[in-house]
C-alpha cells in the first residue's frame, strides 16, 4: 500500500493545517485501504478536519449501498463522497439540516 500526503512540509501539525491538504491512497484490491481509511477518518474529524473521499471503480456500480466502500467511508465522516469508474461518477454529500418549514 502506498500513502501519500501532499501539503506545507514540516510538522504533522503543520500538515494538519495547511490550506488544502491531500492524502492519498493506492494498493491492489483487498489490502485494507478502505479498512485503513475505516479507522483514520474519524481520528481526522477529532482534529476537526472534514474529509473529502474520492474513490476510483473499475467497474459499473450502484451508489452508496451498505456494505460497498462508499458507504463505508461516507459513515466513517467523509463528505463528500466521490466514486468514480470509466461508465460514470457519483457525488454524495449530506444535505444541510433545514431550521424552518416550508
Amino acid at each position: 500500500m502506498r500513502l501519500v500526503i501532499i501539503g506545507s512540509l514540516g510538522s504533522m501539525e503543520n500538515e494538519l493545517t495547511a490550506p488544502f491538504p491531500i492524502l492519498g491512497v493506492a494498493a491492489w484490491s483487498g489490502t485494507g485501504k478502505t479498512t485503513l481509511l475505516e479507522k483514520l477518518l474519524p481520528r481526522l474529524g477529532e482534529y476537526g478536519l472534514k474529509v473529502a473521499v474520492i474513490k476510483h471503480a473499475h467497474h459499473s456500480f450502484d451508489v452508496d449501498q451498505p456494505g460497498k466502500d462508499s458507504y463505508k467511508l461516507r459513515s466513517a465522516g467523509a463528505a463528500p463522497v466521490l466514486v468514480a469508474s470509466r461508465q460514470r461518477f457519483a457525488l454524495m454529500q449530506e444535505t444541510p439540516a433545514r431550521t424552518s418549514q416550508i
